[in-house]
């Protein structure tokens, strides 16, 4: 009857943690310094001279990307020197759009992005601008976008964006890597440990109820001031040491199917990671992000003819 007890208390306890860290996560956006993000500058900025920002045209598609390291700038080569004109980044610390130009504004990495392929030919299928906003961060896990430091970047990002009138965008989150197993691990590894303490180096993977529930109130964080945004979730758990991991690729798959306004942006995971890929076994090379590219763009002339936006010409 004891043990009983204790265990309901400890489950209380738990439950009522839980909550509070929920509430905290859906709470209005805070200001922070956005100066403690390490951030990518474009080439001009590395070359001397800081970009010039101008504020966002008023009627505009917007496609926001953020997740961990296969987000940001971190593909090893330019996927391209020249856009389109009608593409657009937004600098979400100074709240003004840029012309779109690698490296990205508001990210971390010095190289390509993997978004920049599908945006440019997106870019050219629509009548208007197109807008991007990055913000992803490398080696972030979804629980720290969910609770932690990250969260308040998130809630940052979102109050940028409505100050500067960025409408109905479309959230890209590519993320998962972090969170899976690196392979051979187990929980033995406690077992054989001499002494009881915890292993940096173990990797043994998030479970699936733990990963949905934190990406749950990332995208509801999001619909706080995007109510009805499409959030397209990449099924992502591959790098280098980390085989695909089951429980958060399902994660991705039953959170991406739990509502009409999200969905399965890429298959990442069908990318190899050998070299030719994956230049480092996890990070894409230009072939990869390439490949990833073309599945982002699938998905996003799907989403928008779904939605039905009046500015699209035609998709090829």
């Amino acid at each position: 009857m004891a043990t009983k007890q204790f265990i309901a208390g400890v489950a209380a306890i738990v439950g009522f943690g839980l909550g509070m860290l929920t509430e905290r996560a859906l709470e209005s956006p805070v200001t922070i310094d956005a100066e403690a993000f390490p951030l990518a500058t474009t080439r001009a900025a590395t070359e001397g001279s800081q970009p010039i920002g101008f504020q966002c045209p008023e009627i505009h598609l917007a496609i926001a990307v953020f997740g961990q390291s296969n987000s940001t700038n971190r593909v090893n080569e330019f996927l391209g020197d020249k856009f389109t004109e009608k593409l657009l980044q937004f600098d979400w610390r100074s709240g003004k759009c840029h012309a779109y130009s690698e490296p990205l504004l508001g990210t971390d990495g010095t190289g390509g992005n993997p978004i920049s392929s599908a945006v440019q030919q997106l870019a050219s299928e629509v009548d208007i601008p197109l807008i991007v906003i990055p913000f992803g961060v490398g080696s972030s896990s979804v629980f720290d976008w969910a609770f932690g430091d990250l969260s308040y970047l998130h809630k940052q990002v979102m109050a940028s964006m409505a100050l500067a009138n960025i409408s109905s965008p479309v959230f890209l989150w590519h993320q998962g890597e972090k969170d899976s197993r690196k392979k051979g691990q187990s929980i033995d590894a406690f077992l054989n440990s001499p002494q009881f303490v915890r292993l940096p180096k173990l990797r043994l993977g998030t479970r699936k109820n733990d990963y949905a529930a934190a990406l749950q109130v990332i995208i509801a964080r999001t619909r706080v001031t995007y109510t009805d945004s499409r959030f397209g979730i990449a099924i992502a758990t591959k790098c280098t040491e980390r085989e695909s991991w089951k429980p958060v690729a399902d994660a991705q798959r039953e959170v991406a199917a739990s509502s009409e306004f999200n969905f399965v942006s890429a298959e990442s995971d069908e990318i190899p990671t050998d070299t030719y890929w994956r230049f480092d076994g996890c990070h894409f090379s230009l072939a990869g992000a390439k490949k990833l590219s073309a599945m982002y763009l699938s998905s996003l002339r799907q989403v928008l003819r779904t939605i039905g936006h009046a500015r699209v010409e035609n998709f090829r």
